[in-house]
């Protein structure tokens, strides 16, 4: 399994049998890593002649929606086979049921996903933010992306210090990004089509619409469901997962029931939208 990412991070914190990689050296340089990648963007849509100042707000959402296509496009096959492969495939699994080898891979895609939220949260603040007032106005929707950003960084982070529950984020991670493509792709058409209105983007748009309402509805709806009472079982009713994981597992349980609760919500709006 070839992933850019893997590949990436074994120059830096190339993988030791006995040793963990460095979470901080691994997200400053997949911070650098995604900033390179926006930067990237910026200049292939400069280069296709994209109105920066007319439409400054569109430019930072239609950079944001690439950026994120990079995450996921990225993220998605490492980590369902680290999924796949994992010796015990639960939830509340520890660093000691594991191979050294799967460790430091989950380790590393944990932290791309770390540094991928942490970079959105800082271009959400700054593009909210008012000189005049020296204040951030966020709206209600950038707020929702903050708290889920905060949560996931939250939970990512827990799970590392704690040695277990890593197994959990990674399924997270994959079923929550696994839309991400469909979802951003949509997004850059409808931008595109305000400016650059042609045959070609009008017929991919609704298109997308549908294929990432219905993905979406899939993974929310149906699947949402299932792999919440698949977690919560493990951490909160099993004694070793309880054992494992600890209080932690509570609050990482309460999150997870909002954040499913939430996009249920979305996942019916989108469809209604969409058909």
């Amino acid at each position: 399994m070839f992933s850019p990412v893997l590949a990436l991070a074994g120059i830096l914190t190339p993988y030791e049998s006995k040793k963990l990689p460095s979470t901080a050296a691994q997200m400053l340089f997949f911070l650098t890593v995604l900033a390179a990648a926006r930067l990237g963007w910026w200049q292939v849509l400069d280069k296709n002649g994209w109105e920066w100042q007319e439409k400054a707000g569109d430019t930072q959402s239609m950079l944001g929606s690439l950026t994120a296509i990079v995450h996921s496009t990225c993220l998605l096959l490492p980590v369902l086979t680290l999924l796949l492969t994992h010796p015990t495939k639960k939830p509340s699994a520890s660093i000691s049921e594991s191979s050294g080898i799967w460790n430091w891979k989950a380790w590393t895609m944990i932290s791309w996903c770390q540094a991928y939220m942490i970079q959105d949260m800082l271009w959400i603040l700054k593009a909210t933010y008012d000189p005049t007032t020296m204040s951030v106005n966020p709206t209600s929707e950038d707020i929702m992306f903050l708290a889920h950003h905060v949560a996931t960084t939250f939970y990512m982070a827990t799970a590392k210090a704690i040695g277990a529950g890593h197994y959990s984020a990674m399924a997270l991670m994959f079923f929550g990004e696994v839309t991400n493509p469909a979802h951003n792709s949509y997004e850059v058409v409808k931008i595109a089509l305000k400016l650059h209105p042609g045959p070609r983007l009008k017929i991919a748009l609704p298109i997308l619409g549908k294929v990432f309402a219905a993905s979406y509805g899939l993974v929310r709806i149906v699947l949402g469901p299932v792999i919440t009472i698949w977690l919560l079982y493990d951490l909160l009713l099993t004694k070793q997962g309880r054992k494992k994981v600890g209080w932690v597992g509570l609050l990482w349980s309460i999150m997870v029931v909002a954040v499913m609760h939430g996009s249920m919500g979305f996942a019916f709006d989108y469809a209604l939208k969409a058909w």
